[in-house]
């Protein structure tokens, strides 16, 4: 069987389920997860570049709907909800770590210091129910508005400054909001024990009562979201073989995505058709690695996706 792929029969129910477990590498690469997971606002070591290109990569994900609509409507909603929660980390990054000539100012320390234990607070279990969470959250908006109201500033650094207020202040306003409702449904889930949820867990939608096969589908989806995200830079098209390639993967993650019902001879058929679409994939990995020979580094990471991709569907 293939390498990442294998059956699970249900003792005793007439079906199976196929699972995908794709690298953890695979996975944090098709989330952007590899360092906005670990970054902490308080943190300096960040750069601004990085900062901002990984905003960037976010908001073009999140207006990619081409692409979205490839995976199911489950996964399309976790993944959203990690880019938000990402990007609000990412801004207030960007304005903590935002520096001017002269000392910050008793009012941006302050608006820093309470982002930094926001940060925090979200990171540990609610001991005393979401409410000290929901206010800590308009203690810092609080702050915001009236910084962003006071200031008027003339120079680019001071401009700069207020806009990066500004974007931190609305996200955390909408990322309240979305965090009462989150919270709202994870109680439920919860039977109303809400001590030992992780705020963060809940804005990034880790608390539903999910099957393993919900969680064997959430990972084909990462893997067709990385694969069918190979583009060229500059807004080339794909070439004849990396369509084909993505196309076999297209009817592959189709076919491992669900459940097949039936007696023993339709399961065998199930097994028959699902490996000879991993065949074909090889082929077309195959096709796409003799007929390329990058030069650039966007094409050596295309191909290289293309190697693992076939490495992982080996017979």
């Amino acid at each position: 069987m293939p390498k990442d792929e294998f059956f699970e029969k249900k003792k005793n129910k007439q079906y199976f389920s196929f699972k995908v477990n794709p690298s953890l590498e695979a996975t944090d690469n098709a989330l952007h997860q590899t360092q906005m997971m670990n970054r902490r606002v308080g943190e300096e070591n960040y750069s601004e570049e990085s900062l901002i290109s990984e905003n960037e990569q976010i908001m073009m994900r999140l207006k990619n709907q081409t692409l979205l609509s490839e995976i199911s409507d489950d996964m399309r909603e976790k993944l959203k909800d990690r880019d938000k929660t990402r990007l609000t980390r990412n801004n207030a990054a960007l304005l903590f770590i935002d520096k001017k000539e002269s000392a910050d100012s008793d009012q941006m320390d302050r608006i820093k210091n309470e982002l930094k234990e926001l940060d925090r607070i979200l990171r540990l279990p609610m001991a005393n129910g979401p409410e000290e969470v929901y206010q800590k959250y308009r203690d810092v908006i609080d702050l915001l508005r009236f910084y962003t109201s006071s200031k008027h500033p003339f120079s680019s650094e001071g401009k700069r400054r207020k806009n990066r207020a500004l974007e931190v202040q609305k996200n955390l306003t909408e990322e309240l909001e979305r965090f009462q409702t989150a919270m709202e449904e994870a109680a439920e889930q919860q039977g109303g024990q809400q001590e030992k949820l992780i705020p963060m867990n809940v804005l990034e939608s880790k608390t539903s009562n999910r099957t393993e096969a919900d969680e064997a589908k959430d990972m084909v989806d990462v893997r067709r979201l990385q694969v069918l995200s190979l583009k060229h830079s500059g807004g080339s098209k794909d070439g004849k073989e990396m369509r084909d390639v993505k196309e076999t993967f297209r009817i592959l993650s189709n076919l491992l995505n669900g459940n097949v019902e039936g007696d023993e001879e339709t399961r065998r058929e199930k097994t028959r058709e699902v490996k000879d679409v991993y065949r074909r994939l090889i082929e077309k990995c195959d096709r796409y690695i003799e007929s390329h020979n990058p030069s650039t580094q966007e094409g050596k990471r295309r191909l290289k996706a293309i190697q693992d991709l076939k490495e992982r569907s080996q017979l």
